[in-house]
C-alpha cells in the first residue's frame, strides 16, 4: 500500500484518478495515506535530537563576560548573559 502513496506523491495529480486507475477506493486511499504521514512523522520524532560538538578545554581560567549564544538547526537563538553548567544546557535545549 505505501509503494502506491510513494508513486501517487511521485507523479502528483487526483486522488480520484490515481484510485480508479489502481482500482481502490478513495476512503481506502486516503486512509493509506493518513497511516504513512503517521509512520514517517513517528520516524523522524525517533531520530536523536542532540548533535555533539567539541569544545576546546579552557587553557586557562579567564572571565570572557560569561556570554554564549546557541543556535538551533530550527533557527532558534538562545542568549546566555552568565555561565551556565553543561547539564543546565541540556536541559534547556
Amino acid at each position: 500500500m505505501y509503494s502506491l502513496i510513494e508513486e501517487w506523491m511521485r507523479e502528483g495529480g487526483v486522488q480520484k484518478i490515481f484510485c480508479n486507475k489502481h482500482g481502490i477506493s478513495v476512503l481506502k486511499f486516503q486512509y493509506w495515506h493518513k497511516r504513512y504521514k503517521e509512520e514517517k512523522s513517528a520516524v523522524a520524532c525517533s531520530q536523536p535530537s542532540f548533535m555533539e560538538i567539541d569544545m576546546p578545554a579552557p587553557q586557562k581560567k579567564e572571565h570572557c563576560g560569561g556570554q554564549a549564544e546557541v543556535i538551533l538547526p530550527n533557527g532558534i537563538r538562545i542568549l546566555l548573559h552568565h555561565e551556565v553548567s553543561a547539564h543546565f544546557l541540556k536541559a534547556l535545549v
